[in-house]
């Protein structure tokens, strides 16, 4: 049997054990709550800015590629509103850019007064460079001095002007099958015959799976005989 004083201090120690386990046991409950309180983002913040985008098949940001995808789907949109206009212009003898002329018709010597004296002359050809992103433009001296070819080139087959010039398979796609297709040098040409006219698309073929193109012309047989020459 305890004495009245051993079991008081056993009572006391009891007591004091239990306020121990009772105090770890609350501060045990907050550490483990503290993360859920502060640290842990809720789904409001996971939303925000700093969320992950979605990536498109090729990698790259979703809206990046649906903008991208758009753009090229307006590119050939507007190539092929360009080559609808050549088409119509070439049935009249004409080309885009420089319309006031007519293979077949008008004079070298109309040229150039209405645009003065050529930027180069060469190999029968009146190179001119106008500017405003039109690239170049060559004049070829037929037969009595009348314009058997009008050409264009550079950027002026950038109808959209973000570089990305008009390629082989768009013009195939907008003119259909061409009438013939011949070797010229290092190039490849498209020909369509319109009337007495001819409309001509020069490429380099090695220049990848669709190459773009290097000119486009509008020309005239019948200027481009000598005189005397039958049909």
């Amino acid at each position: 049997m305890l004495k009245p004083g051993t079991a008081r201090r056993t009572v006391a120690a009891v007591m004091t054990g239990a306020a121990v386990l009772l105090l770890l046991s609350s501060c045990g409950t907050a550490v483990h709550r503290q993360p859920n309180a502060g640290n842990v983002p809720n789904g409001a913040n996971m939303q925000g800015t700093n969320a992950v985008q979605p990536l498109a098949t090729d990698g790259t940001n979703a809206a990046t590629s649906t903008a991208r995808r758009k753009n090229a789907q307006s590119d050939k949109h507007l190539h092929r509103q360009f080559l609808d206009r050549v088409h119509q212009a070439a049935r009249q003898g004409r080309m885009v850019n420089a319309a006031d002329f007519v293979v077949g018709k008008t004079l070298i010597d109309e040229v150039h007064r209405q645009w003065g004296k050529p930027n180069r002359s060469e190999g029968g050809y009146d190179y001119y460079y106008p500017g405003m992103m039109k690239g170049s433009i060559a004049f070829g001296v037929g037969r009595g001095d009348i314009i058997k070819e009008i050409r264009i080139a550079d950027t002026a087959l950038d109808p959209v002007k973000d570089g990305i010039k008009v390629k082989v398979s768009e013009v195939k796609s907008a003119l259909g099958k061409p009438d013939s297709v011949r070797r010229v040098g290092r190039q490849k040409r498209l020909i369509y015959t319109l009337g007495e006219y001819k409309l001509l698309f020069d490429y380099n073929p090695t220049a990848s799976q669709n190459p773009e193109l290097e000119s486009i012309s509008v020309f005239s047989p019948k200027a481009a005989k000598p005189m005397g020459a039958g049909r």
